[in-house]
């Protein structure tokens, strides 16, 4: 199995270990797609991260529109939502004590979520996740637009999110 340095993401393993470290990648659902801007939602229940060493967290999701000139010219938000609000990536949870630290990496179709840290992880839980990217070609009327709110995206361009219960 790959190993990680203590805050090293899993995409600096190289080769074919890093694919024996994850899980199944996980499937996201295509909400919003036009020129500039693609929306995917996903979600990974309990049971689907893939527990390594030191209290992290895998999952590894298949997100069809990064590409290497997204990479390279455009952006990629990863946005968790609780309590019907959605917060940006990388983000710290507090939690008797304990820290719980969820941040996301990219690479061409896919993006790793990662959670360390000590917690308690009820086994019927599931996070919801929402991934905006964006390409470089974003119109003038929109450089000026908040694109760390997801509230903001959602409004704007009308994105219905369905109920995941």
């Amino acid at each position: 199995m790959c190993a990680l340095q203590r805050n090293q993401l899993p995409d600096a393993c190289r080769g074919a270990s890093l694919a024996t470290a994850l899980n199944p990648k996980i499937a996201s659902e295509l909400l919003f797609n036009n020129n500039f801007l693609s929306v995917y939602s996903f979600s990974v229940r309990a049971k689907e991260w893939k527990l390594l060493p030191s209290s992290i967290r895998i999952a590894d999701v298949t997100i069809n529109a990064i590409n290497s000139e997204i990479k390279q010219t455009g952006q990629v938000m990863v946005f968790l939502g609780a309590a019907e609000k959605y917060v940006k990536l990388p983000f710290k949870y507090y939690q008797l004590r304990k820290i719980l630290s969820i941040r996301a990496s990219f690479s061409p179709q896919r993006v790793i979520i990662k959670i360390s840290g000590k917690f308690i992880l009820n086994v019927n839980s599931s996070f919801n996740f929402m991934v905006v990217v964006l390409s470089a070609n974003v119109p003038h009327a929109y450089r000026q637009f908040n694109w760390t709110n997801f509230e903001n995206i959602r409004t704007r361009f009308k994105i219905k999110i369905k109920d995941k219960t």
